[in-house]
């Protein structure tokens, strides 16, 4: 599906929607990855957001934190369930070995959609997930967006409204891909043109 397109490894901007907060306990119920080459000179004008949907299990959901769901707005039969996918384990198996094989994982928050990716993988069978050692955790570019915006709060969200750009839905998988690229292509941009 995706190619490197250069030595260096590609990026994957990704970010899980999911029943809880443990990994090891609630499951994802979305996630949204886009592949953007590391050493692009011109961002692409329209990256493509891959979005798989898990629909839980009635014991998963059972599990699921009320909090969470407040949050994210997912409820039993919710109609985006609809294209979920049939066979998840086969569909972490293959955003493991094509999606996200070689990249860099990139979101607001790594260690959390990184955990839970984890332990969709082992589920899936995949003991080694196929991604790069390395990462970029892009609360670090919120933070410098938030200062020289003059902004009190440095989560996604704030930051990305502060950038003027076009609103996004809440807390769904693909949106905050699109938001995460957008922190990040803010600072790419400016420390290109200094370089």
């Amino acid at each position: 599906m995706y190619k490197k397109s250069s030595g260096l490894p590609d990026l994957a901007f990704v970010d899980v929607e999911t029943l809880g907060l443990n990994p090891e306990k609630h499951r994802v119920i979305e996630i949204a990855v886009s592949r953007v080459p590391f050493a692009v000179k011109k961002w692409p004008a329209s990256p493509e957001i891959l979005v798989r949907r898990f629909t839980p299990s009635a014991e998963d959901f059972a599990q699921a934190e009320p909090g969470a769901l407040r949050v994210n707005g997912y409820h039993a039969g919710h109609p985006e369930w609809s294209a979920a996918v049939p066979d998840q384990k086969g569909a972490w198996q293959m955003l493991n070995s094509l999606v996200l094989r070689d990249a860099v994982l990139v979101s607001q928050n790594v260690p959390f959609d990184r955990g839970f990716m984890e332990a969709e993988l082992r589920r899936a069978g995949v003991t080694n997930p196929f991604w790069a050692r390395r990462f970029i955790d892009i609360q670090s570019y919120s933070a410098l967006i938030a200062m020289e915006k003059g902004l009190t709060k440095w989560g996604l969200h704030d930051v990305y409204a502060a950038l003027g750009l076009p609103a996004l839905q809440e807390h769904r998988a693909a949106a905050d891909v699109q938001r995460g690229m957008a922190v990040f292509k803010y600072v790419y941009d400016r420390v290109m043109k200094t370089a």
